[in-house]
């Protein structure tokens, strides 16, 4: 934990710091993801990370007030100005900034301080580290200060920039600042209008910006097109640049005045582009927003996943909605974000998530997200609201019979955890003490379309055996050269009567390991590469076209496609170890022996090696023998309506439903006794 950050309740700063460390091998400078956080990796949360993550963004009293420590002046335009030591911290971190603003080796200083204020305070969440001394500093005026007569208080000349503006116009293109040329009047005049009217629309700098430009642009001016009239200031400056304004309103009689002035008072109201002028907080704004009670919330299930994500946890998502369709649980789908490297292209739940744009309702979430993705894309990314008065369950895969050691402390966010086979029940029980369920992943295949072979360019006689996997799912779990080995072990180059399909998504064709993987597959022709993301009922389909499924992999969590070809009625020879064992019946599929191996460091994703981990290591010599059986295993079609039979009843979404019934009902018991017994309490205490 990192002590500099105080604890708040069981969804602390600490917490999230601590899986920030472990995600973030960038930034641990090398150091082992067991190891307590560094000094260094405190200064980068400081000035870095907490702009990564603003749900986390808080900043200790010293730590602002070292931040906002004003150093030894520099000189600017003849004004000497003292600068946070912020920006001299920051310096270190932004080279990237430097090198925009480096010219002939040497850093334009006016212009990275330009960049601090413009930009880099906003970007790493150090707005609060600006003093009413640094912002009256910056408002000094560059050249002279007089432009204001005494006795009528009206503008003689332009106002001179301040030096906040100074800095903005250092970071204007060559052409730019000669158009806008400060110590001009005209151009000094269209400099501001350009400052206040698109500068601090684009930037946020009106925070910076003093009483007396408020006043100056709230002031009332005559109008030339129509001397009796007046108008404020910044309504005029915006007349002159906005079109839609120009086009629409004339200036020059009353009708058209009259609308410029009711455009006037909508632009300085709460939440439009000119209400830095008159900040008004409301006393409802400024009253304490009481949290809302567990037992306030409706009964039902907010369902967090990858709701379009074309990937195995999407359907698990997608599955778990269909199974609260089937039991009557209220739900609302609230979909997250997979990330820009997968296809999120998926609309089978595409009207619920549209419905689901307000914060989810009900009184229970259930993540069905790794518990990886759960930290780093909702806790750390969105903050600890999202958790705090709701019953928290993970319904969660993971592939290896030990959980991380150094991530244990992810538990702590959950109120139960749900395992989606007993493989990965037995992990849980032995990794936390919160409760643990079986809650079985349902499979289905009602989104089929049929395909024939030659719309996959496949074979057509050819007995074709498939694999689908996806590259990012770790090459080595997923283990694809040993079913390459086993085919052509089991099948000499000459038998042209059989085919290797493998459906694989995410390549990286500047992957070492991707292309030496190519290299292997093209030697045997017989071997077909489908690399792309297919839609669901198109994946369906291809599994469907093929006569049989193989996964020889080292670990599975539930193994969906297995789930998928077995409703099909095809053969499947898989791995007989981990998520699919526990419906692997030899009487009705091909598992496959295996030996169990220890993992190195390295060898899969969080994985160290005091987590003493293990997987299965398939045997190639069995692999080869349930490649053979397979075809007599297809033509006995009886056995395939069998085992059709008990993949239904395996993986049917009733059967999910009945379980999840059952537990939605014990867990509506639960927060209604805790609800009655607080409210007791409380009419006691009163």
């Amino acid at each position: 934990m990192i002590d500099s950050f105080h604890e708040d309740g069981p969804y602390s700063n600490a917490l999230a710091l601590n899986f920030i460390w472990l995600l973030r091998s960038d930034v641990r400078n090398g150091a082992p993801s067991s190891q307590l956080p560094s000094p260094e990796f405190k200064r980068w949360w400081v000035l870095c990370g907490r702009g990564e993550y603003p749900a986390w963004d808080n900043l200790e009293d010293d730590e602002r007030n070292s931040l906002a420590e004003l150093i030894t002046p520099c000189k600017v335009d003849g004004l000497d100005i003292r600068l946070p030591k912020a920006i001299k911290l920051l310096a270190k971190y932004r080279l990237d900034v430097q090198q925009q603003y480096t010219a002939d080796g040497k850093l334009d200083l006016i212009a990275f301080i330009g960049w601090f204020f413009m930009l880099g305070l906003k970007e790493h969440a150090l707005e609060s580290i600006i003093s009413q001394e640094l912002i009256a500093s910056l408002d000094r005026p560059i050249l002279r200060s007089n432009t204001y007569r005494e006795n009528e208080g009206e503008e003689l000349f332009v106002p001179h920039v301040s030096l906040l503006m100074r800095f903005v116009w250092q970071l204007l293109d060559p052409q730019m600042q000669k158009s806008l040329d400060f110590n001009q009047t005209d151009s000094r005049e269209r400099f501001l209008v350009w400052f206040f009217c698109v500068a601090i629309k684009l930037y946020p700098l009106s925070p910076l910006v003093t009483s007396r430009w408020k006043n100056w642009l709230l002031q009332e001016q005559y109008i030339d097109s129509a001397p009796d009239a007046k108008l404020p200031r910044f309504v005029l400056m915006e007349y002159k640049v906005k079109n839609e304004l120009k086009d629409h309103i004339a200036i020059n009689h009353a009708e058209g005045l009259a609308q410029l002035r009711t455009w006037s008072d909508q632009a300085v109201r709460e939440g439009e582009e000119w209400h830095w002028l008159k900040t008004v907080i409301s006393q409802s704004a400024l009253a304490p927003q009481s949290s809302i009670a567990l037992s306030d919330k409706p009964f039902g299930v907010n369902l967090y996943g990858f709701a379009f994500g074309e990937l195995g946890i999407g359907e698990d998502l997608r599955m778990a909605v269909a199974a609260c369709q089937a039991a009557g649980i209220p739900y609302r789908v609230v979909n997250v974000n997979a990330g820009k490297e997968l296809r999120q292209a998926d609309q089978e739940l595409s009207s619920q998530v549209d419905s689901s744009r307000e914060q989810a309702p009900y009184a229970i979430n259930i993540f069905c997200l790794p518990i990886f993705d759960l930290v780093s894309r909702i806790f750390l990314a969105q903050g600890p609201e999202v958790f705090r008065n709701h019953y928290n369950i993970g319904w969660s895969p993971w592939e290896l019979s030990v959980w991380p050691k150094a991530w244990k402390g992810a538990f702590d966010l959950l109120d139960e955890v749900w395992a989606g086979s007993p493989f990965s029940l037995a992990m849980y029980q032995k990794t936390t003490l919160k409760p643990c369920y079986l809650m079985p992943l349902a499979a289905s295949v009602e989104r089929v379309q049929a395909f024939t072979r030659k719309h996959f360019k496949l074979l057509i006689k050819p007995f074709l055996f498939l694999y689908v996997f996806d590259f990012n799912s770790h090459l080595n779990r997923k283990n694809p050269s040993a079913l390459i080995s086993a085919f052509q072990e089991a099948f000499p180059t000459n038998d042209r009567s059989v085919g290797l399909v493998l459906k694989i998504m995410n390549g990286n064709p500047e992957d070492p390991v991707w292309i030496s993987f190519l290299k292997d597959c093209k030697a045997d022709n017989r071997i077909e590469i489908i690399h792309r993301t297919m839609d669901r009922p198109e994946v369906l389909g291809l599994i469907q076209t093929c006569d049989a499924y193989v996964s020889p992999h080292r670990a599975e969590g539930f193994g969906r496609t297995l789930a998928e070809a077995m409703l099909f009625g095809k053969p499947v020879v898989a791995t007989n170890y981990s998520g699919n064992a526990s419906y692997m019946d030899p009487d009705l599929t091909l598992p496959v022996q295996y030996d169990l191996v220890s993992l190195s460091q390295g060898d899969y994703h969080f994985i160290q090696s005091e987590d003493k981990a293990i997987w299965a290591e398939p045997s190639i010599e069995h692999l080869v023998e349930r490649l053979k059986e397979a075809r007599a295993f297809a033509a006995d079609l009886s056995k395939v309506e069998r085992l059709k039979t008990f993949a239904h009843e395996r993986f049917g979404i009733d059967a999910t439903a009945k379980l999840m019934k059952v537990r939605m009902s014990q867990i509506k018991t639960q927060l209604t006794s805790q609800a009655n017994a607080s409210n007791k309490k409380h009419a006691q205490i009163k």
